[in-house]
């Protein structure tokens, strides 16, 4: 299973889990094999910036920020918005494919 990772771009960003962000807001910014949880811990900078991770299970599409509440992640063609706590699904949402 491979998750992609979307970030708001700054100028729409607003930490907040609701409501989810208009998609032309996103890019995509890493795609990484394996779940959501592990995703947003490799998106995180905690000791060193996410995007310098050495691990063979992330694609970095670009640098930037700490993947945050508000941002979005896609598993199994399904959306989720990173939530204070955890993930929650954003049914009928979708991206257009130049995202």
């Amino acid at each position: 299973m491979s998750a992609k990772v979307y970030q708001v771009i700054p100028e729409a960003l607003t930490f907040c889990s609701t409501p989810a962000p208009l998609p032309e807001n996103l890019v995509l910014v890493a795609e990484f094999d394996g779940d959501l949880e592990t995703a947003f811990r490799f998106t995180n900078s905690i000791e060193q910036h996410w995007a310098d991770a050495t691990d063979a299970r992330l694609t970095v599409h670009c640098r930037t920020r700490s993947t945050s509440v508000g941002d979005v992640m896609e598993l199994d063609g399904k959306f989720y918005i990173v939530a204070t706590v955890g993930f929650k699904e954003l049914e009928g949402y979708s991206l257009p494919a130049s995202v």
